[in-house]
């Protein structure tokens, strides 16, 4: 949902992952809005309204810039997240995740859609409205909801699921990948050092396909050398 941004903020992941830069480099930028990006904002609208309320999303069109469309493809997000809380110990929808905390940061955090919990085992779902394919595998930012919903969680969680949900793709609108606790431990210390390389002043900047979305591209002057 739209509103303020952690500086290193989970849907960035790939970015300053790569390019230890970018987070400064953006810091005080706008972000830049577009037609599609405020469809997306919408239909996440539209879904957290449904499953909090308990509803189908065809009973809460008060939400503007819902149409027909929409409350299909939402619908059938809807049904798939129904089907997969089933029996589950606790729903979490439009959850602040803190996984900063854990390296005592307060720089990292962001907002997980949804949030399933079944005993020990952690279900992470993002739901993409795009129509651009999004694989859940090895994502940096499914797995940077899951390690901070799993610092939350009252459960020492031992397994996850981290999915995309995605209905307007050609492909299935259920993505999963499976990962265990050791793997999560793995990829927990790989974010804490990239984390950390942010933090160093003259950190390098890197080119690449994760310019593309990047606030700072145009202003960038290692951006404009590549070219």
């Amino acid at each position: 949902m739209p509103g303020e941004h952690a500086r290193l903020s989970p849907s960035a992941a790939d970015r300053w992952f790569a390019c230890p830069g970018a987070p400064d480099a953006e810091q005080g930028l706008p972000d830049t809005p577009s037609p599609a990006a405020d469809e997306g904002t919408t239909a996440h609208a539209l879904l957290e309204a449904a499953l909090g309320a308990r509803q189908a999303p065809s009973d809460c069109t008060d939400i503007p810039g819902v149409n027909p469309e929409m409350i299909q493809h939402v619908t059938a997000a809807w049904r798939l997240v129904a089907g997969m809380q089933a029996g589950c110990d606790r729903l979490a929808i439009e959850m602040k995740v803190e996984p900063g905390k854990v390296f005592k940061r307060d720089d990292l955090w962001g907002t997980s859609d949804i949030v399933i919990e079944h005993g020990n085992h952690l279900t992470v779902l993002d739901f993409k409205y795009g129509r651009w394919p999004v694989d859940p595998v090895n994502s940096k930012q499914l797995q940077i909801y899951a390690v901070g919903a799993a610092a939350q969680s009252l459960q020492r969680i031992e397994s996850f699921t981290l999915g995309i949900i995605q209905p307007r793709t050609a492909g299935p609108p259920l993505k999963l990948w499976q990962v265990d606790r050791v793997g999560m431990a793995g990829f927990a210390k790989q974010l804490s050092q990239a984390a950390e390389a942010t933090d160093d002043p003259a950190a390098q900047r890197v080119t690449g396909d994760h310019c593309k979305f990047c606030k700072a591209r145009s202003i960038c002057p290692d951006h404009k050398k590549k070219k």
